[in-house]
């Protein structure tokens, strides 16, 4: 009956009042720190990432900052000056979606080395090799955590998609 109130040996031991104070304790360090309630999220706008076109198809913030995390939004081979998918090839569209995942990470505070999260959509598995050979090009040594899938569709002419979070 005593563990269902809360009370251990140890507390007994220690009087009623222990758990009282340890509770206390624990919240005011937790009032120390920023809720997530309290925090601002900061839209993040990267000129060398596209997304600040006027007249985009499909408008979309490049990313978003809450406290130290930066999410950025589905990232496909788009020039960042004309909005059009760059290659038709899945190793020069990989290399202009690392472009702006760097530009978008840079403008946030961040980096590569700081991406705890990948996912990435391919229009065409078969594509996943040639995605690796740049993969291991921006996260040569501990990659962070990944999911992959094949999509029925991602949009004209697009390869290849991702998003990330990562720290700052």
């Amino acid at each position: 009956m005593a563990a269902k109130r809360g009370r251990t040996a140890s507390n007994k031991r220690m009087g009623a009042a222990a758990p009282a104070k340890a509770g206390k304790a624990k919240m005011s360090a937790a009032r120390s720190r920023k809720s997530p309630s309290a925090m601002k999220a900061i839209k993040i706008v990267a000129r060398n990432a596209p997304g600040q076109l006027a007249n985009h198809v499909y408008p979309f913030a490049q990313g978003w900052r809450l406290g130290n995390l930066v999410f950025t939004g589905g990232i496909a081979a788009e020039d960042p000056r004309t909005g059009k998918i760059v290659g038709d090839d899945i190793v020069t569209q990989s290399e202009r979606v690392f472009e702006t995942l760097q530009a978008i990470l840079d403008e946030a505070g961040s980096s590569l080395s700081k991406v705890l999260k990948v996912t990435v959509f391919f229009a065409h598995f078969s594509d996943k090799a040639g995605f690796e050979t740049v993969y291991g090009k921006y996260f040569p040594k501990d990659r962070p955590g990944r999911t992959s899938a094949a999509v029925t569709m991602l949009g004209k002419g697009i390869l290849v998609e991702l998003d990330a979070i990562a720290y700052v």
